[in-house]
């Protein structure tokens, strides 16, 4: 009736009901769980900084500049998603985590950094190339990161919520330098597979390609969550929506990854340092504890009035590029119908 895919609708519904993850989510005593009154206060959250920032406006103007951005990168270029196929539209009026996001392309959410966690791990040593052929070998190991953003989207034709959105990252620990491997280079398995090229590092004044034959490790995958590695799935950006299931499952849950015969890889908390004697309904040390003491002191706001104060500008220069594009082409072809009006209409 409401013209839109059964299947997302489905989907839809699932998420709201918190059905997307196994066991029951209802307290015994009936009364909300923390992870239910942080998603409502986080959700409720949205919608107010949405009206303050304007966000209607800024969903609109991108929708009509089929504008986007790199979420693994600074928010300070605007990403053409007319380009990206008809899979990188954006809808204003449709719920965001509905679309198909393609490497380089992600809706135009505000968004805030919130954690760091860690799902792979590759142990050396390192084989580096260099340009002239010459190799050589470094200790070391390499650590994937999903990197969580906390952002604020359209869940429908009048309406914005908070969403989870997770980009991914690797940090190269090679012979005592820790370096995060260049945009695009996302998985562990790429060094191990040089698919669909080896990364380059920097070091020692030299550029070096990185390539190892050891075997990645993964966390285990939870089920009832979209827990892929980068490299077997695309798109590589995942998009969901705020809820009492995924805050639990992505804020409160411990990721630490401990590798069996290797290193405990901490997950890193973006949020810190928290406020001395903050109160919140997560009581217990957590990503959950840190979103909502940052929620209630003020730093979510100003993280999201941060990333648009750096998009606006490019948008801005986005549709002005795109402006004067279409009175070139319009000077060129009012040119192009004079001189067929001289000639006759001859071409």
């Amino acid at each position: 009736m409401a013209s839109r895919d059964p299947i997302d609708s489905q989907g839809a519904l699932l998420i709201a009901l918190d059905l997307t993850v196994p066991g029951n989510i209802q307290p015994d005593d009936g009364m909300p769980l923390p992870e239910q009154r942080l998603s409502a206060l986080i959700n409720d959250h949205a919608a107010v900084a949405a009206r303050n920032l304007d966000l209607a406006r800024h969903f609109q103007r991108a929708e009509r500049l089929q504008a986007g951005w790199n979420a693994k990168l600074p928010p300070e270029l605007a990403v053409d998603l007319g380009t990206e196929g008809a899979t990188g539209s954006f809808r204003a009026t449709e719920p965001t985590d509905r679309q198909l996001w393609l490497e380089t392309a992600a809706p135009p959410l505000p968004t805030v950094a919130v954690a760091r966690l860690p799902f792979g791990w590759l142990s050396g040593p390192f084989r580096l190339t260099n340009q002239a052929g010459e190799t050589e070998e470094r200790p070391g190991q390499a650590m994937a990161y999903w990197d969580l953003h906390l952002a604020i989207g359209p869940t429908g034709p009048l309406s914005v919520g908070a969403y989870l959105v997770r980009t991914s990252s690797v940090d190269l620990e090679i012979d005592g330098h820790l370096l995060t491997l260049p945009d695009m280079q996302d998985d562990v398995q790429q060094i191990a597979t040089s698919y669909p090229h080896a990364p380059k590092i920097d070091l020692s004044g030299d550029i070096w390609e990185v390539s190892c034959d050891a075997e990645p490790v993964y966390r285990s995958r939870r089920a009832g969550l979209d827990e892929d590695p980068p490299s077997e799935t695309v798109p590589l950006l995942r998009v969901e929506p705020v809820s009492a299931s995924s805050v639990r499952a992505w804020l409160m849950t411990p990721l630490d990854f401990f590798v069996e015969d290797g290193p405990l890889i901490n997950a890193v908390d973006r949020l810190e340092p928290l406020s001395l004697g903050g109160i919140g309904w997560v009581r217990a040390e957590s990503i959950a504890r840190s979103v909502e003491i940052a929620l209630r002191d003020g730093r979510l706001d100003d993280g999201f009035s941060r990333w648009l104060a750096q998009y606006q500008p490019a948008l801005g220069q986005f549709d002005k590029d795109w402006l004067d594009r279409c009175l070139e082409m319009d000077a060129a072809l009012r040119a192009q119908s004079a001189a067929n009006d001289l000639l006759g209409g001859a071409k």
